[in-house]
């Protein structure tokens, strides 16, 4: 995600157990915002492979017309 588009710079370097609501809250927030064809259903927040390193994964369906 771009920062400009939803991610609060504030979370970055911060401990991934507290910042997950904050996380997916954005990411919600990215989606509903920029993304008007869809309607977000669910977001996932993990850990990624290397220490830092997150994946941020949504599930959504798409809007009718």
């Amino acid at each position: 995600m771009e920062r400009t588009k939803g991610l609060d710079p504030a979370l970055i370097g911060s401990p991934l157990p507290e910042s997950v609501e904050r996380l997916k809250s954005d990411a919600r927030w990215t989606l509903g915002t920029f993304e008007p064809r869809v309607t977000v259903t669910g977001i996932n927040v993990i850990s990624g492979d290397s220490p830092g390193d997150i994946i941020v994964t949504a599930e959504f369906t798409e809007k009718e017309g």
